[in-house]
């Protein structure tokens, strides 16, 4: 579980003509989670919160910190009973469901439902050493 989140923005350094701007916030959550509707929800805040219009951003990113075992974790003392095990059954639903269907078929409405923006995949770099269908093979004649 995370106990914290820090979320970043920042432009091309190297483009030295174009407008520059980069920005990092982190802050530590209100009680540790692993729950991705509330992880995606504060990143969105704190995206809200450093981004300004105007500039071409290169990159962008999400960390979790403050990483904790689930068992190790000591609740508030009024929460929500079994608001976790809710969680977790959705999380565990969600993740059935993209992995029989495909990645992405299910996930968070703040992530947008048909983004106008994609990564670029052009310079994508080969996974030969964490994707098995993209091994390469030698063959023997």
């Amino acid at each position: 579980m995370a106990g914290a989140i820090q979320v970043f923005i920042r432009t091309n350094t190297f483009k030295q003509n174009a407008p520059q701007y980069q920005r990092t916030v982190t802050i530590p959550l209100p009680e540790p989670s692993a729950d991705t509707r509330v992880l995606t929800r504060w990143a969105t805040v704190i995206l809200e919160i450093i981004y300004k219009s105007g500039f071409a951003y290169q990159k962008a990113g999400v960390m979790l910190s403050e990483l904790r075992r689930r068992n190790s974790i000591q609740r508030r003392l009024f929460a929500a009973s079994g608001a976790d095990e809710r969680s977790e059954s959705l999380r565990r639903v969600m993740d059935q469901i993209n992995s029989r269907s495909g990645q992405g078929t299910l996930k968070p409405l703040v992530t947008g439902l048909d983004p106008a923006w994609r990564m670029r995949r052009d310079q994508f770099s080969p996974a030969w050493t964490t994707n098995w269908n993209e091994l390469p093979v030698a063959l023997a004649r």
